[in-house]
């Protein structure tokens, strides 16, 4: 009875689903999904130049004199029409380090930024403006050893916190008034 039982459960549940991660996406990641289309195709109603405006209010002045992690401070940022560089100081020289302590220092901070693609506003005007983050981390001498980027197709598969929704055409309208008017 009991190898019976063993075999019914075998064959109704799947492999994948008691040795791996389920590799369905959740009904919280499509819904992101379809959210994330409807604010992209809102976001090509904006003007270039109101767009322009806009994305430099969000990124200029966000995160400086940011202290990120201890030994990681955030430098300076630029805007170059659909790319957002923001620059960080490890005080580390990386010629002391090997590539395997190197490739974990990638890796958790690769974790960390992806973070923000969880983050509903963020998402929101990651595909609203449809821009392209890069994040680069230079060493105490300036040599580059970490560039992540992050844009819409790495944050479309990142299922969001919480309920996710889209961009109201009211706010579109308040976006087209300028960031004047914003608080």
């Amino acid at each position: 009875m009991l190898k019976t039982i063993l075999v019914l459960l075998l064959l109704f549940i799947s492999v994948s689903n008691l040795f791996g991660e389920n590799i369905e996406p959740s009904k919280n990641l499509l819904h992101a999904q379809k959210v994330d289309e409807k604010n992209y195709e809102l976001g090509k109603s904006i003007s270039s130049d109101v767009r322009q405006r806009w994305v430099e209010k969000i990124y200029s002045s966000e995160g400086n004199n940011y202290m990120v992690f201890s030994g990681l401070e955030f430098l300076n940022s630029s805007i170059e029409e659909k790319k957002i560089i923001r620059n960080f100081r490890a005080y580390a020289d990386i010629s002391y380090y090997s590539e395997a302590q190197i490739q974990e220092v990638r890796e958790f901070i690769s974790k960390a930024v992806t973070v923000l693609c969880k983050e509903n506003s963020f998402r929101q005007n990651l595909f609203l403006f449809d821009v392209e983050i890069i994040i680069r981390v230079l060493d105490k001498v300036n040599n580059l050893f970490i560039e992540i980027s992050l844009n819409k197709s790495v944050c479309s598969n990142i299922e969001p916190y919480g309920r996710y929704r889209p961009i109201s055409k009211r706010d579109i309208r308040k976006l087209r008034e300028g960031p004047e008017t914003e608080n």
